[in-house]
C-alpha cells in the first residue's frame, strides 16, 4: 500500500508518523506496508521499523532504526485479578494483588509491547515481567539479546511501554510527540 493510495486509517496514521519522524514525502510515496505471517506490520525495503498501538481515542506509533514494540492502555475498570490469574505468571499475579489495577495495567502493557517486538503477540512466549524481589523488570532476554522495557508517562490514566533492543545504559534517545489526529 503506497502513501497516496492508503485506504486503511491505521496505515495512514503510520505514514503520518513517518512524516513527523522525518521521512521525506518523496520517500513515503514509494514505501509499502506489509505484514508478517503473525500480522506484525513493517515497511518493505525501508530502514525504519515501527510499532503501533491504540486504546480508546489514543493512537501511538513508535519508530526507529531497529525492531521495537509499543503499547498504550488506558486504566479502566475490569476484573483484573481474574484476568491476571488466567494470563500472568505467579510473580505477576502477586504484583497485581499488591498494586491493584495500576499494577495489572503495568504488566499488561509490558506484555503487549514485548509481544509486538517479537511479532508473536500477547499469546506468544512470555518471560516474567516481575523479578524475584517483586519489582517490575526493565530488561528481558529474547533470542540471546537484551531487550529494554521503558515506561513512558504520557497521562496519569494511561500506561505506555516501549520495548527495544539494547540496555537502559545504552545511549537511547526517544522523541515523544503527542498530536491530536
Amino acid at each position: 500500500m503506497k502513501y497516496e493510495e492508503h485506504n486503511n486509517n491505521r496505515d495512514a496514521l503510520v505514514f503520518e508518523a513517518a512524516r513527523v519522524y522525518g521521512v521525506p514525502v518523496n520517500e513515503l510515496a514509494r514505501i509499502k506496508i506489509s505484514r508478517t505471517e503473525m500480522g506484525k506490520p513493517f515497511f518493505e525495503d525501508f530502514h525504519i521499523q515501527f510499532s503501533v498501538s491504540h486504546s480508546e481515542n489514543m493512537w501511538a506509533c513508535l519508530m526507529g532504526q531497529g525492531c521495537c514494540g509499543l503499547d498504550v492502555q488506558f486504566i479502566k475498570p475490569c476484573k483484573f485479578e481474574k484476568i491476571a490469574a488466567r494470563f500472568f505468571g505467579k510473580r505477576e499475579q502477586e504484583y497485581v494483588k499488591t498494586h491493584g489495577s495500576d499494577g495489572f495495567f503495568d504488566i499488561w502493557a509490558m506484555r503487549e509491547a514485548y509481544g509486538k517486538y517479537t511479532g508473536e503477540g500477547f499469546f506468544g512466549h512470555m518471560p516474567e515481567f516481575v523479578d524475584s524481589s517483586g519489582s517490575l523488570v526493565t530488561q528481558v532476554e529474547y533470542r540471546g539479546e537484551v531487550l529494554s522495557l521503558i515506561n513512558i508517562h504520557l497521562k496519569d490514566d494511561l500506561k505506555c511501554v516501549g520495548c527495544f533492543k539494547g540496555s537502559v545504559n545504552d545511549d537511547i534517545h526517544a522523541d515523544i510527540q503527542i498530536e491530536e489526529i
